[in-house]
């Protein structure tokens, strides 16, 4: 029988015993949701209230069925400047664009009561909150447009994150190691020597910072977006000490789990 990680079987296990709950809220709330858009469909009387929760509990539903799924590596072969690589997608493709549906959902609802108003006390109460949730949902959506992933060559790191564009070259990684851990900020890091030539870094944002510049120098993939962080560590951790040859046979092999990890 092949041995699993204690953090496997204790995921297992939360996610086994969770699937009844999640499965019943989730229908529930989907059959609000269809039964407000039908409602929506059949008669003119509150149509837009009605619209409007029949979005917000189906993406609501749609992201609590996202969260059913088990975590795992998403890796696929690819090239970076000709030099055959690896990459791993991070975050959950479902469940951002779901996110995002929710936020500007709750955000048009709130236009919706401002404009029910009929005065500018509407938008003085309502407005902060519309800017607010349809804020979110846009950042949520440029995240999840950006297709956040990193990149693995025999050569150099590439990390596209939510809020950052990092690159380094193996040859001026310093370190391997966790940072943070224990808080929200909590990250695999690939810290860079002094000075080195190779590393260098852009923020990207649309309103809200989600990403910060990297302290230390380097890359900095926080924990809660990788599936096995431990076992990517080990993976970069064995690349950087093989040198350039491990790092070629490794790629030269296929994909992580074809060297067993």
């Amino acid at each position: 029988m092949p041995l699993m990680r204690s953090s496997e079987r204790v995921a297992g296990r939360s996610w086994a015993t969770s699937v009844p709950a999640v499965i019943l809220t989730t229908l529930i709330a989907g059959s609000l949701g269809a039964g407000a858009l039908w409602g929506a469909w059949d008669s003119a009387e509150n149509r837009v209230f009605n619209v409007l929760l029949g979005l917000f509990m189906l993406s609501v539903s749609l992201v609590m069925l996202s969260g059913l799924r088990r975590s795992r590596a998403r890796w696929s072969a690819t090239t970076l400047d000709g030099r055959p690589g690896w990459r791993l997608a991070i975050g959950d493709p479902v469940q951002l664009p779901a996110v995002a549906l929710v936020a500007c959902t709750i955000g048009v609802g709130f236009v919706a009561m401002a404009l029910s108003v009929r005065n500018a006390g509407g938008w003085i109460v309502f407005g902060p909150f519309a800017a607010f949730m349809l804020a979110v949902g846009a950042e949520m959506l440029r995240i999840w447009i950006r297709r956040p992933h990193f990149t693995v060559t025999a050569d150099r790191l590439l990390y596209r994150g939510p809020g950052i564009d990092v690159e380094l070259g193996w040859n001026d990684v310093e370190a391997i190691a966790f940072g943070d851990l224990g808080s929200p900020r909590g990250a695999l890091q690939v810290a860079a020597m002094r000075d080195a030539t190779s590393y260098r870094y852009e923020l990207h944002r649309l309103v809200f910072p989600t990403d910060r510049a990297p302290e230390p120098a380097g890359i900095e993939i926080r924990t809660s977006l990788l599936p096995d962080v431990v076992g990517l560590k080990s993976l970069l951790q064995t690349m950087r000490v093989g040198g350039p040859s491990v790092r070629e046979a490794l790629i030269s092999r296929g994909l992580p789990e074809e060297s067993g990890y």
